[in-house]
């Protein structure tokens, strides 16, 4: 009989360094609160946020070392039992590397003799406390940073686009990619890369020439990079990993939906995870993107000049159109952008609790199942996740997750 595993997090002390060297430690105690969130569509990178409880004169040094500052940080996710919250059963790293932050702010911190002056003027006793603050640092990878800052400007000759993007990613330094067969084979004559960064060299690739019929994903994730085409499909994969997430969404009457968590099936070879009706959100984004942008398409070529493309979207009388111009003969413009339209005819919000979030991944396939048949009919069927959120709540000695995924219909 196989059960359904819940999940919770705890986190190390975070270490905070300059040039590589440790400032401080700041304890557990101190680490207010922590969240996660994974942009898969519109954001190359996920993005951890960390708020802490440091001394202003930490705070000033990070802020003056900001070209340098690093922190580091180690997040474990385990299986727990419901009698036993301490038993930390299947331990496993979730996050755990060197990170740097952005800071613009150069406001200087009061120092030691002007909090004493504020306190004397103010005929204040007590002083001022200097753990009364908590700041919060947006945190990226430092690693995947440096290597997609990495500029390109190239000229390839008589290649393929396959060619192409594996070089790229060799010579950036970025290795562990899972990514998709490229849909165009074709032999390129000439490619000539501007100065862009990995990231740019990509994206100009997949618009200007065309990776995948249907548009591509590229994502640095914390154990490893994605390449994918945008469907509902999962298309490249890890060694022994499942392909599948399937999402039951139970009745709220059924006394099932009180359980939430996850199982593996090994036998169908994919991941169940149990959700609560009420914890489902169903929305269309095409009527509010028509009035700022367009379902419709004028597709504008130098050579052959405009063609429109009407979407089948959700609107609001006729729609309108946005422009977008076509300079390489890109053979999939048209599918690329009706696939962006038509994703958000449907769009589906979970919240979820006590998962493990590192089987979420932009790689697998997303199977929407309701056990209220007459949902089923108009919701079920193959979805694409593209935004993760996870805020962590303190529960003692380790911290609950608040998850929340959004999940497209798509091909």
């Amino acid at each position: 009989m196989a059960y359904l595993s819940q999940y919770r997090y705890i986190i190390d002390p975070v270490t905070i360094m300059v040039n590589g060297s440790a400032i401080t430690e700041v304890p557990t105690n101190r680490i207010k609160s922590f969240g996660l969130e994974k942009d898969f569509d519109f954001c190359h990178f996920p993005l951890l946020s960390v708020s802490l409880n440091i001394k202003p004169k930490i705070y000033q040094m990070i802020q003056d070392s900001r070209e340098s500052v690093t922190f580091k940080i180690r997040i474990q996710r385990y299986s727990f039992d419901q009698t036993d919250l301490t038993n930390y059963k299947y331990k496993r790293d979730f996050i755990n590397g060197v990170f740097t932050t952005f800071i613009d702010v150069k406001t200087p911190i009061l120092d030691d003799t002007l909090i004493e002056y504020d306190n004397e003027i103010n005929n204040d006793d007590n002083k001022i406390n200097d753990l009364a603050n908590v700041y919060t640092f947006y945190l990226f990878k430092e690693k995947d940073i440096s290597n997609a800052a990495k500029i390109n400007n190239l000229i390839f000759t008589s290649d393929t686009l396959t060619n192409i993007v594996t070089y790229l990613f060799y010579t950036c330094g970025v290795s562990n990619v899972l990514m998709s067969k490229l849909t165009n084979a074709a032999l390129q004559s000439e490619v000539l890369l501007p100065p862009y960064t990995l990231t740019g060299a990509i994206n100009y690739l997949d618009q200007q020439y065309g990776l995948y019929t249907t548009g591509s994903v590229l994502f640095f994730d914390y154990d490893r990079t994605y390449l994918l085409q945008k469907m509902a499909k999962c298309t490249a994969w890890r060694l022994n990993e499942y392909k599948k997430v399937v999402f039951s969404v139970t009745k709220i009457s059924n006394p099932n939906s009180s359980f939430p968590g996850s199982m593996v099936d090994s036998e169908k070879e994919y991941i169940y995870v149990n959700v609560t009706r009420n914890c489902v959100d169903i929305l269309t984004d095409t009527i509010t993107n028509d009035a700022v942008s367009g379902n419709n398409t004028l597709i504008v070529d130098p050579m052959s000049g405009g063609e429109k493309v009407t979407s089948n979207a959700e609107q609001i009388g006729s729609g309108t159109y946005s422009v977008k111009m076509q300079s390489f003969e890109n053979p999939y413009i048209k599918t690329m952008n009706n696939m962006i339209i038509n994703e958000n005819k449907t769009v589906i919000n979970i919240y979820l609790t006590e998962t493990d979030i590192s089987e979420f991944t932009p790689n697998k396939e997303y199977v929407m199942t309701f056990e209220d048949q007459s949902v089923q009919a108009e919701y079920g069927g193959n979805y694409r996740l593209t935004f993760l959120s996870v805020e962590y709540s303190n529960q003692g000695d380790s911290y609950f997750a608040n998850i929340m995924l959004t999940l497209k219909r798509s091909l």
